[in-house]
């Protein structure tokens, strides 16, 4: 019975380890997909400020396709000091995988120079 017991409790760990391991390669995978859209729309925002001198209101620059409705973006661009023209640029996924939220944020400084 002792024996039992002990290859019961043996089994539970080794599969709650399996589990838990499992979720941490679903999360980098997501992590994959998603991280070089983020960085693409931070750097358009970057540029559109440091040419343009325009606090940007952009939508990602790519799709990710994770679960379609449960998946939203949070994109500010704000004005940290406005004599040296310093931006402060906020960027965030955010999506639902299983019963956890998940997210992913970028944040970015941008300072437009007048050329000469």
């Amino acid at each position: 019975m002792v024996t039992t017991v002990i290859f019961v409790l043996g089994v539970l760990l080794i599969y709650q380890a399996f589990f838990i391991s499992l979720d941490s390669f679903n999360y980098c995978l997501d992590y994959l997909r998603i991280a070089p859209c983020l960085d693409e729309t931070i750097w358009q925002a970057q540029d559109s400020i440091t040419h343009f001198n325009i606090a940007p209101n952009l939508e990602p620059a790519c799709e990710f396709i994770l679960m379609p409705k449960d998946r939203q973006w949070e994109f500010g661009c704000s004005v940290i000091d406005k004599n040296q023209n310093l931006y402060r640029i906020n960027l965030r996924a955010t999506w639902r995988r299983g019963k956890k939220d998940v997210s992913i944020s970028r944040i970015a400084y941008a300072m437009y120079t007048e050329q000469k």
